[in-house]
């Protein structure tokens, strides 16, 4: 290993324990900025994916149905027209 690359190593090491024990040292850490900390009013990713694939569902049960009314229309028309029809001989 370079000698430049084992001294960032070694400053890196340093400043790690530095962090770690700073209050030791007699430093306050800094607050943890706010857009870091979750806002427990804001729902989580989980529980908005979870909303809107319930919202999806919802959606998809009243497309069934719209399809399920439009292809019993159908069949009624068919078989009206079917019965207008003259029999094959």
């Amino acid at each position: 290993m370079h000698a430049a690359a084992s001294r960032v190593i070694a400053a890196a090491a340093v400043v790690d324990v530095f962090w770690r024990n700073a209050v030791l040292f007699g430093f306050t850490l800094p607050p943890v900025p706010a857009r870091m900390t979750p806002d427990p009013a804001t729902p989580s990713l989980l529980d908005e994916i979870d909303a809107r694939q319930n919202e999806l569902l919802g959606e998809l049960d009243q497309l069934n149905a719209r399809i399920e009314h439009v292809l019993q229309d159908c069949l009624i028309w068919r078989g009206a027209d079917e019965q207008a029809l003259p029999a094959a001989a």
